[in-house]
């Protein structure tokens, strides 16, 4: 494989195709699989014939600060730094502004101080909404609040028709709809999450749902790590009329009680500025925490205006 510099060598940019599958699933696996709807371009280095980077478009909006969709991106080692990441993003942009959005988010949340903010800094993106990763231990939240459930439980302020069921027990779109309505987002992406079509996909026992007669409560989101015994907490939710209650603390019971069950210890989770319950309850832990930023640019005048569809 020849070196590869802008100056001598043909870049193009196109959309991707079935062709390009697999080098899309080994460069963005978190994003390229089946089931998911994202839109791909790859950047080929025309004078060796290989494809060296390839990014990934949700087309679906997200609308703070500003509407605009998620991306992914990957160049190739020996090619990067060489602005093929760049050209990448101009090759994007017109489909962007062509589906209504003003503005590029990154895939998911990046930590701060880190070499991978640095690289999006540099892109030209600007730092977005401050998020929190903590974790705390299963045995930790029990001991906080078994006592409280008991003390629910003997005033009578445990409603009965309570249910506790699988994840995989309940109509997987009323899920994606209550997480939609909470929390925004990917309604096919989390949907995907939900049935098992995607990557991603959540622990259907580590995630209880609750209904009390017959109607949704609020459902844990939560899947295992890769090292043993870790979990992660996508989402904590409580529809509106159960705000406040006994609702917000069974959750979290049934919850831990079963990632006890399933080997789990550890989990890890966000917190944005509007989870006011979960910060609140993890602040009585003293859970250890990292920062993360949600970095976005905003589609000026100089951004492209042409490019590949």
């Amino acid at each position: 494989m020849g070196s590869f510099d802008l100056c001598t060598s043909d870049l193009k940019i196109r959309p991707g195709d079935r062709s390009d599958w697999r080098v899309l699933r080994m460069l963005l696996p978190e994003v390229v699989h089946l089931g998911a709807r994202v839109k791909t371009w790859v950047a080929i280095d025309t004078a060796n014939d290989v494809i060296i980077g390839a990014i990934a478009a949700d087309p679906t909006f997200r609308h703070e600060p500003v509407v605009g969709v998620k991306i992914a991106l990957h160049v190739v080692a020996p090619w990067r730094g060489r602005g093929v990441e760049k050209a990448l993003i101009e090759g994007v942009i017109p489909a962007v502004r062509r589906w209504g959005g003003q503005a590029l988010y990154t895939w998911g949340a990046i930590e701060v101080g880190s070499e991978v903010e640095q690289f999006w800094l540099q892109l030209g993106f600007v730092h977005g909404e401050r998020t929190t990763e903590g974790r705390i231990t299963v045995q930790s939240g029990l001991d906080l609040i078994e006592p409280i459930w008991a003390q629910l439980c003997k005033r009578g302020r445990v409603p009965e028709g309570l249910n506790v069921l699988n994840l995989d027990e309940v109509d997987p779109t009323a899920i994606a709809r209550l997480y939609q309505k909470h929390i925004g987002g990917s309604y096919d992406e989390i949907l995907g999450q939900i049935t098992g079509d995607s990557a991603r996909r959540f622990n259907a026992y580590a995630s209880p749902v609750l209904q009390l007669d017959g109607q949704l409560v609020g459902v844990i989101l939560g899947r295992t790590m890769e090292e043993a015994g870790l979990g992660f907490v996508e989402a904590i939710i409580v529809d509106t009329p159960f705000r406040g209650t006994w609702a917000n603390i069974a959750l979290r019971l049934y919850g831990w009680r079963r990632c006890v069950e399933i080997g789990v210890h550890t989990l890890t989770y966000f917190t944005h500025k509007k989870h006011t319950d979960t910060i609140r309850f993890c602040d009585k832990l003293g859970v250890t925490t990292r920062v993360f930023v949600e970095p976005y640019r905003i589609l000026d005048a100089a951004s492209a205006t042409g490019g590949t569809e």
